[in-house]
């Protein structure tokens, strides 16, 4: 049966499919269901075999994306208990959410953690169990699989000579590459993956095109019939997209932050004003508070402007402005060393911190990062 499953996983889902062709599957009973370290892929055939079919795919992803999601390096100088409990937690919400696979009913789930990340939600679980894992809770996970995490700085054959962080970063960019003209929809989750590990070489103008992509949907208009059916007399609506509208831009002028990244970071407004074409972008400047807060409409481009600030990061009053002001953007781009606490609501808008410390600093509470190197 896992055969089967593996193949239909290719041809249903290739993304995911591809990239679990890059574990080697070894049986073992003497796991309780699977199991994963970013190369090997343990499962219990008696797991399989007693298991809905439907099931065991679930939890096949379910393994995939502890790998997919770094959780496989990350979990390394945690508490292993707590560690696959918080990652279980941020895998099955992606799962529930944003894929059409099915979980077992054992799958951990609360929404309270809902969008979070998995280093966000292992310090919630450490703080609410003073650093001891609820046997509970542990036996729960323990039905789903575990991860064995390594370090992402171990180098093997089996990773050709790489990290495993970046072993799975080509993996999952290989994959990308290999299945980008099969005819199959890509997942909210594959869109999300993909964003969160673009290198950080990348030219600016392809990540944010990846990531407004996301925010601005298509919509059916009568203005224009649908083309492909006029021939036949039939008219139905085609879809035209939506203008981004409002493009809010945040930069931490915290005094860690260079006079050169601030006109980095500028520049790269007004590549989006020229090649987006918003409707209105907003600069918020923020340190500890809101210094500067400048408008810009199309007859503005390109923008011009100086830096404010210099103390030390808050990110919560940027987001307190949005919503005081009632803004209501397409998007948040947060230009930022990430040297600040996210422990606050998430904004209801997509969010893309952009790290300008990468690869150093953790990861905020919601919102997508990538890391970008700013000389």
């Amino acid at each position: 049966m896992l055969t089967k499953l593996k193949t239909k996983l290719l041809m249903t889902d290739p993304f995911f499919g591809y990239l679990l062709l890059k574990l080697k599957f070894i049986e073992d009973e003497s796991v309780k269901t699977m199991a994963v370290d970013g190369v090997n892929f343990w499962y219990a055939p008696s797991f399989v075999r007693d298991n809905q079919p439907v099931h065991v795919l679930g939890v096949i992803v379910h393994e995939l994306l502890h790998c997919v999601l770094m959780h496989v390096t990350r979990g390394a100088l945690h508490d292993p208990q707590i560690s696959n409990i918080a990652a279980d937690y941020v895998v099955n919400w992606y799962i529930r959410s944003k894929t059409e696979f099915k979980l077992p009913d054992c799958a951990l789930y609360d929404e309270r953690f809902a969008n979070m990340s998995y280093d966000a939600v292992y310090q919630i679980l450490m703080d609410e169990n003073k650093g001891q894992a609820d046997q509970g809770l542990v036996d729960q996970s323990e039905q789903m699989g575990t991860f064995q995490a390594s370090k992402g700085t171990n180098v093997s054959d089996e990773t050709n000579g790489l990290t495993l962080e970046d072993y799975w970063v080509n993996n999952i960019h290989e994959a990308a590459k290999v299945t980008q003209n099969v005819n199959t929809s890509t997942s909210p989750l594959v869109e999300e993956i993909l964003l969160s590990t673009v290198p950080p070489q990348l030219p600016w103008n392809r990540i944010l095109k990846r990531f407004i992509k996301k925010t601005v949907k298509s919509t059916a208009t009568w203005n224009t019939p649908n083309r492909r059916y006029v021939y036949k007399n039939i008219y139905l609506p085609s879809k035209a997209s939506k203008n981004l509208d409002v493009f809010i831009f945040i930069w931490d002028t915290s005094c860690s932050v260079t006079n050169v990244q601030f006109q980095h970071g500028l520049a790269e407004v007004n590549r989006v004003a020229k090649t987006m074409k918003p409707s209105k972008i907003i600069i918020i400047q923020c340190d500890d508070k809101v210094a500067k807060v400048e408008t810009f409409l199309p007859k503005d481009y390109p923008i011009e402007t100086t830096i404010a600030g210099r103390r030390y990061t808050e990110f919560k009053p940027a987001f307190d402005y949005i919503e005081e002001h009632q803004l209501k953007p397409n998007c948040v781009v947060y230009f930022t060393d990430l040297e600040g606490s996210t422990d606050f609501e998430p904004p209801p808008y997509p969010v893309l911190w952009v790290n300008t410390a990468y690869p150093n600093n953790t990861n905020p509470s919601f919102g997508t990062v990538i890391g970008l190197n700013i000389q």
